[in-house]
């Protein structure tokens, strides 16, 4: 036979190309070689042939599209396949091309997924990456389409092993199934007991203990899995679906399943349709948790949900309203009418028809809707009565709007509606809608239960995939009882614990915390592992701090966190810096924070600044990490010289080491436990010396992350006063609706004037619009009425959705940004936030060298420039008087204005310093808008073309005008009528403890060292009538400690009122769900998405325009003031000095001195009054001689040859060269070398 075939075959290759027919047999079979006995017949190869002869001289058609597999990954616990697709080439020259195009790619990737299914229950979604913003686009033709096939379906449960209670973890609400390993079908059973009230239902209400065997007979059991057509084995999530279609919808129950190893999220939910809706609510439901593969069954979901189960509904999935309950909760689903509540979807409107009701005023489209608003009663109206939507809702004509006949207030009342007051989300209660919010004080609670701190410092090396792993750490723990306590030590090397894994014995234990150091090693391998471990096995809340944590400890728990572990902790981030990470094990937090973002110096300064005595960090080679090494000591080359500030102290220590065997074992524990050692004492100081002051304890008080918000916390808790802080709407205060950028680019094109709003392809129905706590659905409403007005009055109305208007036009952020700063600036309502600038920083000359002699260059800055700002000046308190228009404005006294001005400015053709800043991509002081966004040489514009537009505040108006300014036209005035000195009693309480602890003043200082008693009360005189502060002559003295956290006080307040709503927010998702949730959500732009693992997503979003909400301590208003006040001192001294200025920072300027033609400046020592940057102690007068500048931030000096006097009194003469450039920091060789080539290049002369 084999040989027969073998000559037919040969005969038919001689007919045709025999080359091309082996081919083609070779990879028929090459491809099915897994299928037992396959061989292709005679029949087939003859068919083959045909075809191929029928189109040798064929024209083929150009392909729709082509499909290329790239990766298969394993996501979510899905399979994902990525495919790049390319649609229509040479072929899609119109749209419908182009959809027939995309109709036949996902007809092929359906395919491709029936034929990857593992079974037909699998659940898949299709995700197309860089999703167009038109709609035909060139950025669909190359989509990543991901593919996500299953639920983990692999979860199962079929009983469970011995353990404390019954088995596994407990849970309130649940009821357990003990012992059995059919526990699915018993769980199935006793929740139809629980809903059908039968008679098991009446035994186990009163003895849940009773053994389920007792009530329920094997053939009751067996017949679960019979009808369900399971084995009666261990159930699969993807078997699920079986029980509840043939033996639970039969009873019109429902089945919802949470999973443990899910994070108690939901696996399977028989209410949900294809689109993942609940399209149903009904009470029937039995609610299981698979917890460690076993089925309980959960009773009570408020206690199963812990402290969100009060404000959840397990009916419709959803959480209560704020003024919701159990009670008057509503449930409706996605796509529930909200007009009847009776239908799933939305009633389709009927040619002709249109009705209002007679009762609640709501126009219906549709006949059955209007029946069914009127008799379908599910509302609960005075907790018992069920009424229909009519006797609900009503149309209120003076709101315009539906609303509901009662609200319930927090005061739990229920009360009639009335127009014009909505639920404020910062007031928490119901208010007329104009009213005014205010900053409130905070209160500190009178007993709390304070968390444990654990300090940490991990040492780290390159592994053998060039990844930095930690391999070393050191842990110490305090708490409020023991923190201020001694470590002492038995000895100085790592004493194990014969017991207790990693603590460290040579540490005494206290009575409060036992141990209380602990150290991780693991023979240089990884220890990230085991100290995540460590910190689970806590028992107690607790705080984790690491010096500069953000950038680099933190990284590697959070990385060990996500990759490893699959937990996603709550991470609060600036860009790629971990600003804090909280993390819920059970019942106990931990959180990680960043001490630096308290402490902003490096660990080597803080003993210092904090006045910790005997302790200084030491010298480690940290480029050598082999844990067994003993021998010599390492050379040169293992340590980062260029950190190392003072070598001659390093060259004395690297000297006495050689002469010793080194064991690096020991070295590194050492080095690793004193860095430790000084975060703690550090840290410990910092928070005992605020919460002696102001009773706001920091670290322990796990709300703070930076020192801006401890600075504005203790603020609230000690100063501030009710009512005297106004909170600023996100985009001012315009109203619910601003004037969209979006809507004024149209009706440009169009003419017409009409308001839309929550188009339904934008957001969901059910979806609330936070900034006037509308739904979207009733907004969408309001604008149909108004359009049906307009027609029934023979208006022609033209409406256009934003959305398709953005997609149309193709405009994107930036575009839209444009237009509302230059083309529409006139119509857009003052937005606060365009007043708040920054610093003002750049260089006035690029190079300068004294020639004469005589002549000096001095640099100075001011003391304390935004303390003294805040507590020199008024600021604006409560809310503003607001004028809008030019027609209005116009009619203003500029002067007598005190708040925001929005207007159209003038500058004089020549200044050398403009007084206004505007924003140009940076921050920029020009005198022509038109010369400083093209960067022309010579200016040649009109008036017109060098007018600023922009928003300023009043007080920088004022000096302006002064300057020669003049005012085109007002658009928006914001006037403040009242104002006061808000900061002065804050600035005074911290400056009065600084400078108390800065030490005495040397005139108060006999020859003896005594206090002249008479020079120290004439100072503490001279000091009150200067600053208006009293000294405690008592508690003068040195104390650095003090005077370090009074002055990070006294600097970091004004900051936190400044931050932004609209700020881009960090996410790790581990749920597919919540992803799909996020990238869906119509409220949030999201900017970037990638997969970090298998099972973990990154996201980065932000609050879309129109949806964000106010921060509850924010007042951006009182901010720009802080800024404009300190811009204007800086300005003051510009004005003076003119071309005599070579370079300018915020609060500092250095100058060329020219006293015969009165270009110099007035030194002092008080609050807001000019130091000498280069004056130093036991040091002659110093000066610059030479100056070189690259840019802001970026510039070097030499000063003069002066003479210090060192501490055993030699004299030395000396010359420093200075360089700072932005983003880089210079030291020890590299500075030197630098510096050298700089002064060389540059001030060099033939």
């Amino acid at each position: 036979m084999a040989s027969s075939a073998s000559k037919k075959q040969k005969r038919h290759e001689d007919d045709v190309d025999g080359e091309l027919v082996q081919d083609i047999v070779r990879i028929i079979r090459t491809r099915n070689h897994t299928v037992p006995n396959y061989d292709i017949s005679n029949e087939q190869i003859h068919e083959l042939v045909d075809i191929i002869r029928t189109n040798q001289t064929r024209r083929i058609r150009p392909e729709v599209f082509s499909a290329e597999l790239l990766h298969v990954n394993r996501r979510f616990n899905h399979n994902e396949f990525i495919y790049n697709i390319n649609v229509g080439r040479n072929n899609a020259s119109s749209l419908p091309d182009f959809l027939q195009s995309m109709n036949t790619v996902f007809k092929y990737l359906i395919n491709v997924m029936n034929f990857n299914a593992s079974s037909p229950t699998d659940k898949a979604r299709f995700y197309i990456s860089n999703a167009p913003t038109a709609s035909f686009s060139t950025a669909i033709l190359n989509p990543k389409i991901y593919k996500y096939y299953g639920k983990n379906p692999s979860e199962s449960g079929n009983g469970r092993t011995s353990a404390s209670k019954h088995g596994r973890e407990t849970r309130n609400g649940v009821f357990q199934v003990v012992s059995s390993k059919k526990c699915f079908a018993l769980s199935l059973l006793v929740g139809k007991s629980f809903l059908q009230k039968d008679k098991q239902y009446d035994v186990l209400n009163v003895r849940r203990n009773t053994e389920l065997a007792t009530l329920y007979t094997d053939a009751q059991i067996d017949d679960v899995y019979a009808c369900a057509d399971v084995p009666q084995c261990s159930v699969r999530i993807d078997q699920c679906h079986l029980f509840y279609e043939n033996y639970l919808r039969a009873d019109n129950i429902d089945l919802v399943i949470f999973s443990k190893a899910r994070h108690d999220s939901i696996v399977y939910d028989s209410r949900l349709d294809a689109s993942g809706n609940i399209h149903h609510i009904t009470e029937n439901v039995i609610f299981l948790w698979l917890n460690d593969a076993h089925f309980n069954l959960i009773l009570s979901s408020r206690k199963f949900m812990k402290n969100s189960g009060s404000r959840f509904c397990m009916k419709c999935m959803k959480y209560f309203r704020i003024f919701e309950n159990a009670t008057t909760h509503v449930c409706h689903t996605v796509n529930m009418c909200k007009k009847c509540y009776a239908h799933k979807a939305k009633c389709a409107a009927e040619e002709g028809f249109k009705i209002e009701c007679s009762e609640c005023h709501v126009l219906f489209y549709n006949r059955e809707c209007f029946t069914k608003h009127l008799t379908h009663a599910i509302f609960k109206n005075n907790y018992s009565k069920n009424v229909p939507a009519c006797r609900f809702f009503f149309f209120c004509k003076t709101c315009y709007r539906i609303v509901p006949r009662m609200t319930r207030t927090s005061t739990k009342k229920s009360i009639k509606h009335k127009c014009g007051q909505f639920y404020c989300l910062h007031c928490n209660a119901i208010k007329d809608q104009g009213h005014a919010c205010y900053m409130k004080p905070y209160k500190i609670p009178a007993r709390e239960v304070l968390p444990a701190l654990y300090f940490y410092d991990l040492e780290t090396r390159l592994n053998d995939e060039k990844f930095m792993v930690p391999f070393y750490a050191v842990v110490q723990k305090v708490c409020s009882k023991c923190d201020e306590k001694e470590f002492v030590r038995s000895q100085d090397n790592f004493l194990p614990h014969p017991t207790i894994k990693h603590c460290d014995n040579s540490v005494e234990p206290v009575a409060c915390c036992m141990h209380r150091q602990y150290v991780f090693e693991n023979n240089n391998e990884d220890i990230t592992e085991l100290l995540i471990s460590f910190m689970f096995a806590q028992t107690s809340n607790s705080v984790w701090i690491a010096h500069n944590g953000g950038h680099f400890d933190n990284i590697f728990l959070l990385r060990e966190l996500l990759v490893k572990k699959g937990v996603v902790p709550h991470t609060v981030m600036n860009g790629n810096k971990i600003m804090s990470m909280e993390i819920r094990h059970g019942d106990i937090s931990i959180k990680v924070i960043d001490s630096y973002l308290f402490l902003a110096m490096p660990l080597s300064k803080i003993p210092e600044a904090m006045d910790i005595p005997d302790l200084a960090k030491g010298y480690h080679p940290h480029f050598f990490t082999d844990l067994n090494y003993v021998g010599p000591m390492v050379g040169l080359e293992y340590f980062d010289l260029s950190r190392e500030e003072n070598m001659e102290a390093f060259n004395k220590w690297y000297e006495i080491q050689k002469t010793k065997t080194y064991i690096f074992r020991d070295a590194v524990y050492y080095y690793c436990r004193l860095d430790v050692d000084i975060l703690r004492q550090g840290c410990v100081r910092f928070a005992r010396l605020i919460v002696n002051i102001t009773k706001i304890f920091p670290f322990y008080d796990r709300t703070c992350h930076t020192i801006a918000g401890l600075a504005l916390k203790i603020y609230r808790a000690n100063f501030l006063k009710e009512d005297v802080i106004g909170q600023i709407p996100p985009t001012g205060y315009g109203g619910n609706v601003n004037q969209s950028i979006i809507a004024l680019h149209w009706l440009e094109e169009i003419r017409e004037n009409l308001e839309t709003q929550g188009y339904s392809e934008c957001f969901e129905s059910g979806d609330i619009n936070k900034v006037n706590g509308q739904r979207f659905y009733v907004m969408r409403e309001k604008t149909r009425r108004i359009t049906d007005l307009f027609k029934d009055y023979h208006f022609t109305v033209v409406e256009k959705w934003e959305c398709e208007y953005i997609r149309e036009c193709s405009l994107s952020r930036n575009t839209i940004l444009e237009l509302g700063h230059v083309k529409y600036f006139t119509y857009i309502n003052l937005n606060p936030c365009d007043a708040l600038f920054g610093g003002r920083t750049s260089p006035a000359i690029l190079f300068h060298d004294v020639k004469d002699s005589e002549q000096k260059l001095r640099y100075y800055d001011f003391t304390s420039l935004y303390p003294y700002v805040q507590k020199k000046y008024r600021y604006p308190t409560k809310h503003p008087e607001i004028t809008r228009g030019v027609d209005k404005c116009v009619k203003l006294n500029v002067s007598q204005i005190f708040g925001l001005i929005k207007c159209k400015m003038l500058a004089p053709p020549t200044m050398l310093f403009p007084v206004l800043p505007i924003r140009l991509e940076k921050l920029t002081f020009a005198l022509c808008t038109t010369c400083a966004r093209n960067q022309c040489n010579e200016c040649t514009h009109d008036n017109e073309q060098r007018a600023l537009y922009g928003t300023w505040t009043s007080v920088e108006v004022h000096v302006a005008l002064e300057h020669g300014y003049k005012i085109l036209a007002i658009y928006e005035v914001y006037h403040y009528p009242h104002s006061a000195k808000i900061f002065d009693l804050y600035v005074d309480t911290f400056m009065k403890l600084k400078q108390e602890s800065s030490g005495m003043p040397r005139q108060c200082i006999k020859d003896d060292g005594s206090i002249d008693n008479v020079k120290l009360q004439a100072y503490i005189q001279e000091y009150a009538d200067h600053e208006q502060i009293y000294l405690d002559a008592s508690k003068i003295g040195h104390n650095p400690g003090q005077r370090t956290v009074m002055k990070a006080l006294l600097n970091s307040l004004w900051g936190k009122l400044a931050q932004n709503e609209d700020t881009t927010v960090v996410s790790f998702l581990d749920d597919f769900d919540d992803l799909l949730q996020l990238v869906n959500d119509k409220t949030i732009e999201v900017t970037s998405l990638d997969f970090i693992s298998d099972n973990i997503a990154r996201t980065t979003h932000r609050k879309i325009s129109g949806t964000l909400t106010t921060l509850g301590n924010r007042n951006v208003v009182i901010a720009s003031f802080v800024t404009a006040y300190a811009r204007l001192e800086l300005f003051s001294v510009l004005d003076k000095l003119r071309e005599n200025v070579l370079y300018y920072d915020t609060d500092s300027v250095i100058y060329r001195e020219d006293r015969a033609r009165g270009k110099y400046l007035e030194t002092g020592k008080y609050l807001g009054q000019l130091t000498d940057e280069l004056s130093e102690k036991n040091c002659t007068e110093k000066w610059i001689t030479e100056f070189c500048a690259a840019g802001p931030k970026s510039y070097s000096y030499r000063t003069n040859r002066y003479i210090k006097t060192l501490e055993d009194g030699t004299r030395e003469e000396r010359v420093d060269e200075v360089m700072h450039v932005k983003g880089f920091r210079l030291q020890g060789d590299a500075k030197k070398k630098l510096l050298s080539m700089l002064f060389q290049v540059v001030f060099s002369r033939p």
